[in-house]
């Protein structure tokens, strides 16, 4: 039996950076040689050098947050934190870095793919062949002055081979296999009500073939993989935080079995995303006059600290809303985030919908931040790098209103009154949660979802807009 945690930005300002050093926990054995293991940690010391952040020894889950910003501003592939926080040797985890991962890293390093990384930094290598005293004897000196560029050009291209043949062979090894789902069985259970919960993963893979790399996805990311015993059957996770995802059982990147994993939160939930555990708020300490929320006294009289490096907090409404669906339903909320502007001057605020195993993400901030937000729409991500999100930039200093309407067609938001944004969703995915993050403390004070005509959600905590 194995066992993991399942958990589920702000900027990290440059730091006196000299060498990087790249922890040796970090867990490469499953790449497919040692070539490639060297090029992984060179790749990871040139990101790391690229940031200026210093050491990744000394860096927090902040930093691994904007880390994932950058690469996903760089390469349009969003890496989670925890796979980031894998490679640097900072988080223990054990699934490998996917071909997809290891380009999008590449990519931000500044090579088109990884293959062209390690083809480049092959021939940066071949470069540093020493040049041998030339010897002057008779007949001698023009054939060595040929010979010597002559060698250094032919260790660049052998080198070169020998990683492209090395990526060929991989990519060969790790084209999917058609598997007929009916072969394999896989089923989830919860073993306790409330939070934290442990979920028990049961699965038989026993019908793939001998090396073959079984995994379990435990939501919506791709990067939140865990490798598992072929020849095992049950694996456990800890979740710390509500919400419905979508786990799945994959082998060799092919998802053979799909089941619901829905941890409800009961009513209001307040989280810190403390280390190494969450810390919960209780339901009378987060109501208050305004709204339902965490307020930055609450946290100093908690003991928490605030800085810029500060986890964010949440809020969970993760419920049964009945059979409302993405393509017929509105919500309105409101909020605030209520954070210091001196500390966290963008303020950032999320609204994340749980979308039975997808999620649509709407980001808030100070109207200077709006560049290093992200939006998604299910499977759509939309970067603030090369988007205009700029209308999601708002003032804080008052109560924002934020309004969401799916239809058959698209997904419509709209900010105080106003549509700002659209985009084609055409999906019919059950909503099943609302997850607020603010960066600092923030509070909500209404929320409101609709099944097309039908409120089947109303809470009205501030009635003055």
């Amino acid at each position: 039996m194995q066992a993991s945690r399942a958990n589920g930005q702000n900027t990290a300002p440059a730091r006196p950076f000299k060498s990087v050093h790249v922890s040796k926990t970090l867990i490469m054995s499953d790449l497919k040689n040692k070539s490639e293991q060297k090029i992984l940690a060179i790749l990871l010391t040139d990101i790391a050098e690229k940031t200026n952040w210093g050491s990744p020894n000394g860096w927090n889950t902040s930093d691994f947050a904007r880390l994932r910003e950058l690469i996903t501003d760089a390469s349009g592939v969003q890496l989670s934190v925890t796979t980031l926080k894998r490679l640097y040797g900072k988080a223990e985890y054990s699934s490998v870095p996917n071909r997809s991962t290891l380009d999008a890293l590449a990519i931000f390093a500044g090579a088109k793919n990884w293959r062209d990384y390690g083809i480049n930094l092959q021939a940066k290598e071949a470069e540093k062949v020493p040049v041998i005293e030339e010897r002057k004897t008779q007949n001698s000196g023009v054939a060595r002055r040929k010979i010597l560029p002559a060698a250094a050009a032919i260790s660049t291209a052998i080198l070169c081979i020998i990683f492209a043949l090395s990526y060929t062979n991989s990519t060969d090894e790790n084209k999917p296999v058609a598997y007929n789902s009916d072969d394999f069985a896989f089923s989830v259970k919860t073993v306790a009500e409330g939070l934290p919960n442990s979920v028990v993963f049961t699965y038989d893979a026993a019908a793939a073939p001998p090396g073959a790399v079984v995994e379990i996805q435990q939501n919506w990311d791709a990067e939140r993989r865990q490798i598992v015993s072929q020849s095992d059957s049950i694996v456990t996770s800890l979740y710390y935080t509500p919400g419905c995802f979508k786990a799945k059982l994959v082998v060799d990147n092919q998802v053979v079995r799909e089941e619901d994993v829905w941890i409800k939160s009961e009513d209001w939930l307040a989280v810190i995303d403390t280390e190494p555990e969450p810390r919960y708020f209780s339901d009378e300490e987060i109501r208050h006059a305004e709204g339902i929320g965490v307020t930055p006294a609450l946290l100093t009289q908690k003991g928490i600290l605030q800085s810029e490096k500060s986890p964010p907090v949440s809020l969970f409404q993760v419920r049964d809303f009945g059979d409302t669906r993405v393509n017929n339903f509105t919500l309105e909320t409101v909020l605030r985030n209520r954070a210091d502007a001196n500390i966290f001057p963008c303020q950032r605020a999320q609204i994340i919908l749980y979308c039975a195993g997808e999620v649509v993400i709407v980001p808030l901030s100070a109207p200077g931040c709006i560049a290093e937000n992200h939006l998604r729409v299910l499977d759509t991500n939309y970067s603030g790098s090369n988007t205009d999100l700029s209308a999601f930039g708002v003032d804080f200093s008052e109560n924002v209103k934020l309004k969401c309407v799916g239809t058959e067609k698209n997904l419509t938001i709209y900010l105080n009154e106003k549509a700002v944004f659209s985009a084609p969703m055409h999906a019919e995915n059950r909503l099943t949660g609302i997850r607020y993050n603010f960066e600092g403390a923030g509070i909500v004070a209404d929320l409101r979802i609709e099944n097309g005509e039908e409120a089947v959600y109303f809470v009205e905590l501030l009635s003055r807009f």
